[in-house]
């Protein structure tokens, strides 16, 4: 019966594919829902822990309105559960850009996984005064990159640089500090009051003797988890922080003592300052009375010396102007002796060119010899060939005629056609047949008289280049004559020059020291006038230190006691709002999936009950045959269950990988958290499994209860139609009668199957 129980459920789930996988969607988006927006908070508060760890987040921030000392460290770190404590500096500070003044919160650079550490998203930390770290949202949002350059104003009256070494940086560097999880920032009192973003400089970079703030961590547990264990850490966290706030109070006794004596101890020394420089004011005084009259006696001997000058110049002109007129007149005599030289060349030069006239016309007639020559041999030689070739073939058989062809062609060929008489003759000569071709030609005769009209024309040609080497030599000469000429021109006009500007230098040098004279007796009376001013303001100047030491003195009564202040990690405005969001999710996570679940229960409720319906005569048949009530329920129980099971163990995996990154990749926008941590947490998902079974089985279980209430023979009988009644709205006429037929069957089937 069992066996036989089981193969009907088997069949139920094949035969109804849609209505089984309709059943475990359902689930599944429900127990996703649920485990996905449940898991959410704590995978925001783990990722945020972790980032928080990494980072060696603080515990508290100490602030004392006198700042704090290294005193105030060593005291600190005697406390008990305190871990490490670190002095940073911080100011605020105004970047002008596009007309726009933009506040920023500047902090020394922590140490290399020291307390509150950065990450640098991008370049590097700083390694010199002048570069700087920015906040990687700020420079996004106003277009910085780096290698540009910012520059820092106090954003009021005062100066940045009673705070900075330095106000121009160059950015090396993007990052993100736990220290400004959120977006939204706290106030400043500076600019418009409205913090855009924060930037890291080196510590040394501050000009402040004591730390604007202590940065504390301690060594409890829960510190690792202060989001996930949030009541846990604060509870153990309050002693800590009563005892720095008892702290505080002794501190403050301490550190207001060391303002006062240290307050003294600069009244004391600018006292001392004073009798010191009432000593050297009038040292100064009487040296400069000293330095005046000495001055005056320089101005004297200045005036004796500027007399001297003007009669030493005087000589010196006249002496140049005698060395000029001699010069002069060498040139003269240099210029008639070039000039009788330039006019032999030209004679000259009429002859050389008509030499060279004639040696041209005896080239070019020896050349048109040689080439009538080479013309008639190779006509002669030419006929020579005809004629050997005509016999040639006269003969054929002749070898002796073969024999004369070939010679004569070859030679020919060789050593006449197309060439020129000299290539004729090498050719001939080199080859050894001259002979052969005098019987034609006398080549030598012809070489001979060639040979003799060149030497000829060798000759003329050597006497030519003699006689235009010497007229060349000549000119060279004269070139170099004057050359030299206009060199001693240049060098007469130059010394005239030189003279010339000798006399106006010396003329300038002579007024020069004339009006140095004058200015030097001006700035002496001047600098008398400045010293009794000097001497004067002096005297004032010591009875305004004076006045100033009395007020100061009494401004040590005036001295504030410090405040000290102790702020935990919830009064750092990202850590809190993060914080806050996370539980807003935990809420929301609460109750906005129960909704799905209601979804899934009314649809399995209505899918449970029209399979129920459906096998009205399979259950009949069931219970005529002796099976309980409880376990033909169970056959449909079990279905459920199989498919919620199914549905949950789908939700749940896409659950915890889809919706905790798709809802902190949403909050990224407002939170810096680079660090991102799902955990499956296996309590949610048993719990939504639960719910979910709970769900279809109830509804399961009631659709079948509905059923079993008849009895067999009804039940393997078809389900009567229900009862047809009017509805509400075929009551109200002017609406009824403009409905369609369609229309009407389904407002009646909505009110008659309420249900589904």
């Amino acid at each position: 019966m069992k066996k036989t129980f089981f193969k009907n459920l088997f069949r139920d789930i094949k035969n109804t594919p849609s209505r089984f996988i309709s059943i475990v969607v359902i689930i599944a988006v429900g127990v996703a829902f649920y485990s996905g927006v449940r898991t959410t908070s704590p995978a925001m508060k783990t990722s945020a822990d972790q980032y928080f760890k990494e980072k060696n987040f603080m515990d508290f921030k100490l602030i004392s309105t006198l700042g704090v000392t290294d005193n105030d460290i060593v005291e600190v770190k005697k406390q008990d559960h305190i871990k490490d404590v670190k002095g940073t500096y911080s100011i605020d500070a105004v970047l002008e850009k596009d007309d726009k003044q933009l506040v920023l919160n500047v902090n020394s650079l922590p140490e290399k996984d020291g307390i509150n550490d950065i990450e640098i998203t991008d370049g590097r930390k700083s390694e010199v005064l002048d570069e700087i770290v920015v906040e990687e949202s700020f420079m996004k949002e106003n277009n910085l990159k780096i290698n540009d350059f910012i520059k820092l104003d106090s954003g009021n009256d005062d100066n940045i640089k009673d705070d900075l070494k330095r106000n121009k940086f160059k950015i090396v560097g993007k990052a993100k500090s736990p220290l400004y999880l959120s977006e939204q920032r706290q106030i400043s009192s500076v600019g418009n009051g409205d913090v855009r973003g924060f930037v890291y400089i080196l510590a040394e970079t501050f000009k402040s003797d004591v730390y604007t703030e202590l940065y504390v961590t301690t060594d409890i547990a829960e510190s690792e988890e202060s989001l996930m264990k949030h009541e846990a850490y604060k509870s153990k966290t309050k002693n800590i922080e009563e005892n720095l706030e008892k702290l505080g109070i002794e501190r403050n006794k301490a550190r207001y003592k060391e303002v006062y004596d240290e307050a003294e101890e600069k009244i004391i020394e600018a006292e001392e300052e004073l009798e010191k420089s009432k000593i050297a004011a009038e040292e100064e005084i009487a040296d400069g009375y000293r330095q005046i009259e000495n001055g005056q006696r320089e101005i004297d001997q200045g005036r004796q010396e500027l007399k001297d000058n003007e009669s030493l110049l005087t000589r010196e002109i006249e002496n140049g102007k005698k060395k000029l007129e001699s010069g002069r007149q060498e040139i003269k005599l240099g210029e008639e002796e070039i000039a009788k030289n330039k006019k032999e060349i030209d004679s000259g030069k009429p002859q050389i060119e008509q030499g060279r006239k004639k040696l041209k016309e005896s080239e070019a007639e020896l050349n048109q010899g040689k080439q009538q020559a080479a013309n008639q041999i190779n006509s002669n030689l030419a006929d020579q060939v005809k004629k050997a070739e005509q016999l040639m073939n006269s003969e054929p058989e002749n070898q002796a005629y073969k024999d004369q062809y070939q010679a004569i062609s070859g030679l020919y060929e060789s050593s006449i056609k197309g060439k020129s008489f000299d290539q004729m003759y090498n050719s001939l000569n080199s080859s050894g047949q001259l002979p052969v071709i005098n019987q034609f030609v006398d080549m030598n005769k012809l070489r001979s008289e060639f040979s003799t009209g060149e030497a000829e024309i060798q000759g003329a040609r050597a006497e030519l280049n003699k006689q235009e080497a010497k007229i060349n030599n000549g000119e060279k000469e004269i070139a170099n004559a004057q050359a030299k000429i206009e060199s001693s021109k240049r060098e007469i006009q130059q010394g005239q020059n030189e003279l010339e500007n000798e006399r106006k230098e010396g003329n300038r040098q002579i007024a020069n020291a004339r009006i140095e004279l004058q200015n030097g007796q001006a700035e002496l009376d001047e600098n008398l006038a400045k010293l009794r001013r000097e001497e004067d303001e002096a005297n004032k100047e010591i009875e305004d230190a004076e006045r100033e030491i009395r007020k100061n003195r009494n401004k040590l009564k005036d001295i504030e006691d410090p405040k000290w202040y102790v702020l935990g990690r919830d009064q750092n405005l990202g850590y809190e709002t993060y914080r806050q969001d996370s539980d807003r999710i935990d809420n929301i996570g609460k109750v906005f999936p129960l909704i799905f679940f209601l979804v899934a229960a009314l649809v399995s409720l209505t899918t449970m009950t029209r399979m129920v319906q459906e096998n009205r005569t399979e259950i009949g048949t069931f219970k005529a045959l002796g099976y309980s009530s409880g376990t033909i329920t169970s056959h449909y129980l079990i279905y459920s269950l199989i498919s919620s099971i199914v549905g949950s163990i789908l939700g749940s995996l896409i659950g915890f990988k889809i919706f905790p990154p798709l809802i902190m990749e949403a909050y990224s926008s407002l939170y810096a958290v680079p660090v991102l941590i799902t955990p499956f947490i296996a309590s949610l998902a048993v719990m939504a499994s639960i719910l979910a079974v709970l769900f279809t089985s109830l509804a399961a279980g009631i659709a079948a209860r509905e059923e079993l209430r008849e009895v067999p023979a009804t039940l393997m009988r078809p389900k009567p139609p229900k009862a047809g009644k009017k509805i509400l709205l075929e009551r109200i006429n002017f609406i009824w009668d403009r409905l369609k037929f369609t229309s009407k069957v389904t407002a009646r089937n909505i009110f008659r199957y309420k249900q589904r």
